[in-house]
């Protein structure tokens, strides 16, 4: 458990702006998971650590570990947090790609959606949803990206007010 909690606060520390003791902590708690040989959450281990990673500006680490999640969810078919992996490898994609980036984004996440509707994880399709419709809008799509998460967005009746629900509420604003 410890581990998990090393990884976990890595991730926090990444989102609080403190890449390099982001990396350490996390880094350390996945030195401990692997001494244990424990594969259990592996995937979201390994996607806290990419994020720990890019707060401290290290991309091909960050490709490395979102790598490495997917490996282990296909190795493990530990795959409730595989539309989140692909998610997450579009947004660094985009961010930080070349000249490919939004071509390569959209694909995954296309992948990112597809994979959460066959799950019913509506959820991280809510969150790929709302990533490529902000896409689309940029590149002046906004009807086929209104159309895209509209449905989604109206799918929920709770939790209304939590982040990825304003975010997308915001978006289908901005969209209308």
């Amino acid at each position: 458990w410890k581990g998990y909690a090393q990884v976990y606060k890595g991730w926090i520390l990444a989102r609080k702006g403190r890449g390099s003791e982001a990396v350490e902590v996390a880094e350390r708690g996945m030195a401990g998971l692997s001494s244990t040989r424990t594969a259990l959450d592996h995937p979201l281990a390994a996607c806290c650590l990419a994020e720990a990673y890019g707060g401290d500006g290290r991309h091909d680490d960050v490709i490395g570990a979102l790598d490495d999640a997917i490996a282990s969810a296909e190795r493990t078919d530990e795959r409730w947090f595989e539309a989140e992996i692909h998610r997450l490898r579009a947004q660094w994609i985009l961010t930080h790609g070349g000249d490919e980036a939004e071509a390569e984004a959209e694909r995954l996440f296309h992948k990112s959606i597809g994979t959460a509707r066959r799950q019913g994880a509506r959820l991280w399709e809510l969150r790929a949803a709302t990533d490529l419709a902000r896409l689309w809008g940029r590149q002046g799509e906004r009807s086929r990206a209104f159309d895209l998460l509209a449905p989604l967005h109206g799918w929920f009746t709770e939790g209304l007010g939590t982040p990825d629900l304003t975010d997308a509420e915001a978006l289908l604003r901005d969209l209308a």
